[in-house]
């Protein structure tokens, strides 16, 4: 892992790559005895390799504020990488293309931009194992803490050097013991491997699905699949179909990542009010803050309401969270719901072109709190859940099908009926 120095160097070089104004001055680096250089063979970190990104969050008092750094491996052809380097404060950002043959130049392009001098010895030094999660991974590092002296003030450092992390360049804070005045906090905000992929031909892993990250690019990301399938969101009896309409540069009505396994249900045809039902049982959390459209093509309806979902509500089973949107109406309060019970109206609410509910499911990533997403509108699991519906077929005896293999159409001509 690089010195504590270059990992410094690292994110205060995102505030001169963005045009800050004055450079921050960066704390100096602790002492670290007894710890290889970095690139020797007790510190080298496994190979980068194209996909790998990592993000940084930077705040304090002297970073001149919060701003985000972050670097990708766009290859790593030839014993070479080509990084995408670049930081973001607020609504400014910069990026730059940068050319590396080693651990040496990956650390110089971050340390390029400014200069750390240390200042006397570290003392106090103490050392301790972590764990530090990365992502969807989480790395064993030691945590050395300690004393050191900067610009006639004692500050308190606390650093983890993880020799496994590709990136060489780990958390740390630097703050003052008497204040708790925050200088310098670095955290590692994100971290993984993105690699691209085409909906014709994915070349995706059994474990990952090609689906769409940004507006214009996708990537083969890991989803999950749930065991036990789920009940369609009408009443026993009914007849439903699923539908999808192109909508996405991957001709696919749902192709980003949160909603790569989801589906649009829609009820009978000649049903002027279809009722949804809880398709699981557990906790459920409501939005109902939109307007449904009314009749005709200039009624009002805002399409980014509830993100986009309109009307939704959210049921949680302690693994995975599931959404119902485009709700004319909620009919449910926040709390405990049984699979079967009534939860609203299906409707047009948000970005919907007709009337529809949309079901998906996802999944929080490991650690993660699952209440900021179930109490934030339109907030969803970072990993996507592959799941089965239970359905049946007229004269037919009742089956669990996988959502992403139902021959679904723009007009529902394949009917189904809710078991």
């Amino acid at each position: 892992m690089a010195s504590v120095a270059r990992a410094l160097a690292a994110v205060l070089a995102g505030a001169a790559l963005i045009g800050v104004g004055c450079r921050p001055e960066a704390p100096p680096a602790p002492a670290r005895p007894g710890v290889a250089p970095a690139g020797s063979a007790a510190t080298t970190a496994p190979k980068l390799r194209t996909g790998d990104f990592v993000v940084y969050g930077v705040t304090g008092t002297a970073s001149n504020g919060s701003f985000m750094f972050v670097a990708s491996v766009i290859s790593d052809e030839g014993g070479r990488l080509v990084l995408d380097v670049g930081t973001k404060r607020g609504d400014a950002a910069a990026r730059q293309r940068r050319v590396v043959h080693g651990p040496g130049e990956l650390d110089a392009i971050f340390a390029s931009m400014t200069a750390v001098e240390a200042s006397g010895e570290a003392r106090d030094v103490t050392r301790e194992r972590a764990d530090v999660k990365a992502g969807r991974s989480s790395f064993t590092c030691e945590v050395i803490s300690g004393l050191r002296a900067w610009k006639g003030r004692t500050l308190r450092f606390a650093v983890a050097e993880c020799p496994t992390f590709p990136w060489r360049h780990g958390p740390l804070r630097y703050w003052d013991p008497v204040t708790n005045e925050t200088v310098l906090s670095v955290e590692i905000a994100d971290a993984g491997r993105e690699v691209a992929c085409d909906y014709d031909e994915p070349g995706c892993p059994e474990t990952e699905v090609c689906a769409f990250v940004e507006k214009t690019r996708s990537a083969c990301v890991p989803f999950a699949s749930r065991e036990e399938p789920l009940a369609p969101p009408f009443a026993p009896g009914s007849w439903f179909a699923c539908t999808q309409r192109a909508r996405s540069a991957a001709k696919r009505s749902h192709s980003f990542v949160g909603d790569i396994f989801a589906i649009d249900l829609i009820g009978p045809k000649e049903a002027s009010v279809v009722v949804v039902v809880a398709p699981l049982s557990g906790e459920v959390h409501v939005f109902d803050g939109c307007n449904e459209r009314e009749a005709g093509p200039d009624a009002f309806n805002d399409s980014k309401c509830g993100l986009g979902y309109g009307n939704h509500v959210k049921i949680w089973d302690g693994s995975d969270i599931v959404m119902l949107a485009h709700l004319a109406e909620v009919r449910v309060a926040r709390g405990r719901i049984a699979k079967g019970d009534v939860v609203g109206i299906a409707g047009v609410s948000g970005q919907a072109g007709k009337r529809h509910v949309h079901m998906t499911t996802t999944r929080p990533a490991p650690g993660e709190d699952p209440q900021r997403l179930l109490e934030t509108p339109g907030f969803k699991g970072p990993v996507p859940v592959r799941t089965r519906l239970s359905m049946a077929r007229p004269d037919q005896d009742p089956t669990a099908e996988r959502v992403d293999l139902l021959g679904c159409s723009d007009d529902g001509v394949e009917g189904y009926l809710a078991p």
